[in-house]
């Protein structure tokens, strides 16, 4: 006996949503269009999306999702920005890389998503900040040509100690008006 095969070929199919299916009908790709942006949905044998890629038209972007849905990885290239983001299991951002006009930073982010650590580098000199609770930096270390320096803020952001390195190294207290109150006043 003969066995015939079914087959059909389609040189454009034309659709909102395509969603492709295993043997019990569960979807596990979803292709989609949202807003004009092409969106690619890929799900697990429990049903859960795992991975979704959306481009728009300021860039592409994927993003991984742990075992109850909730994003933990993102990878993207948005706005001539590449960058890479770590989320935690709350799905809020805890860890950042992004390039910014070539430079690099990493950002660490608290429980609130709110950034509290960072290091960058612009224009070849290396910078370390670190911020309080409310996300006011506090603390600021640099690597210039000219030396490396710590600054340690009050709570208004106001420099009150400096200490620095190079050609005229220095430490210096300062008041809350800016003013010196003590320093080494750095000799040669």
């Amino acid at each position: 006996m003969e066995q015939t095969t079914n087959t059909a070929s389609f040189d454009r199919i034309v659709a909102k949503s395509v969603i492709v299916g295993d043997n019990p009908g569960e979807a596990r790709i979803e292709l989609r269009v949202v807003d004009k942006q092409p969106t690619i949905v890929l799900y697990d044998g429990n049903s859960a999306i795992r991975a979704v890629l959306v481009v728009a038209r300021n860039g592409a972007y994927v993003s991984f999702n742990d075992n109850a849905g909730r994003k933990r990885v993102g990878v993207g290239y948005v706005e001539g920005q590449p960058r890479v983001e770590l989320f935690d299991e709350e799905a809020r951002m805890r860890a950042g890389v992004v390039v910014f006009d070539g430079d690099p930073a990493i950002t660490l982010c608290d429980a609130g998503s709110r950034p509290r650590a960072s290091m960058n580098v612009v224009s070849g000199n290396s910078t370390v900040e670190v911020a309080d609770s409310n996300g006011r930096r506090r603390a600021l270390m640099t690597a210039r040509e000219k030396g490396p320096a710590l600054i340690l803020l009050d709570a208004q952001g106001k420099p009150r100690a400096s200490l620095t390195a190079g050609e005229y190294p220095a430490l210096q207290i300062l008041n809350d008006r800016g003013e010196r109150i003590w320093t080494t006043l750095g000799q040669r």
